[in-house]
Protein backbone atom coordinates (compact mmCIF):
# COMPACT_ATOMS: atom_id res chain seq x y z
CA UNK A 1 0.00 0.00 0.00
CA UNK A 2 1.16 3.51 -0.79
CA UNK A 3 0.49 6.45 1.50
CA UNK A 4 -0.79 9.16 -0.82
CA UNK A 5 0.52 12.06 1.30
CA UNK A 6 4.08 10.76 0.81
CA UNK A 7 3.94 11.84 -2.86
CA UNK A 8 3.10 15.57 -3.05
CA UNK A 9 2.84 15.97 -6.85
CA UNK A 10 1.15 12.63 -7.47
CA UNK A 11 -1.30 13.39 -4.68
CA UNK A 12 -3.00 15.87 -7.01
CA UNK A 13 -4.43 13.08 -9.19
CA UNK A 14 -6.14 11.41 -6.24
CA UNK A 15 -8.64 14.25 -5.83
CA UNK A 16 -11.58 11.85 -5.58
CA UNK A 17 -9.82 9.20 -3.48
CA UNK A 18 -11.25 8.94 0.04
CA UNK A 19 -8.59 6.74 1.63
CA UNK A 20 -5.13 7.80 2.74
CA UNK A 21 -3.63 4.70 1.10
CA UNK A 22 -3.89 3.08 -2.30
CA UNK A 23 -2.61 -0.24 -3.60
CA UNK A 24 0.17 -0.06 -6.16
CA UNK A 25 -1.80 -1.40 -9.13
CA UNK A 26 -4.62 1.09 -8.62
CA UNK A 27 -2.13 3.91 -8.12
CA UNK A 28 -0.45 3.02 -11.41
CA UNK A 29 -3.76 3.00 -13.25
CA UNK A 30 -4.80 6.37 -11.82
CA UNK A 31 -1.41 7.97 -12.49
CA UNK A 32 -1.38 6.70 -16.05
CA UNK A 33 -4.97 7.79 -16.71
CA UNK A 34 -4.56 11.24 -15.14
CA UNK A 35 -1.02 11.97 -16.29
CA UNK A 36 -2.04 15.28 -17.97
CA UNK A 37 -2.73 16.67 -14.48
CA UNK A 38 0.80 15.91 -13.25
CA UNK A 39 3.62 18.40 -13.71
CA UNK A 40 6.69 16.22 -14.37
CA UNK A 41 9.00 19.08 -13.37
CA UNK A 42 7.53 19.05 -9.86
CA UNK A 43 8.02 15.31 -9.29
CA UNK A 44 10.34 14.49 -6.41
CA UNK A 45 13.08 11.93 -6.76
CA UNK A 46 10.97 9.45 -4.75
CA UNK A 47 7.97 10.03 -7.03
CA UNK A 48 10.07 9.38 -10.14
CA UNK A 49 11.40 6.18 -8.59
CA UNK A 50 7.87 5.11 -7.69
CA UNK A 51 6.59 5.76 -11.22
CA UNK A 52 9.45 3.70 -12.68
CA UNK A 53 8.76 0.87 -10.24
CA UNK A 54 5.02 0.89 -10.97
CA UNK A 55 5.64 0.97 -14.72
CA UNK A 56 7.97 -2.00 -14.39
CA UNK A 57 5.64 -3.98 -12.14
CA UNK A 58 2.29 -3.17 -13.77
CA UNK A 59 2.97 -1.64 -17.19
CA UNK A 60 5.60 -3.93 -18.74
CA UNK A 61 8.17 -1.12 -18.22
CA UNK A 62 5.86 1.37 -19.98
CA UNK A 63 3.83 4.32 -18.80
CA UNK A 64 1.23 4.97 -21.48
CA UNK A 65 0.33 8.63 -21.28
CA UNK A 66 -1.19 11.03 -23.79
Amino acid sequence: MLIIDDYPELKSVFWDWNDKEVDEKTAFEIIEKRWPYIDPENLTHNEKELINKLAKDYGHDLLLVA
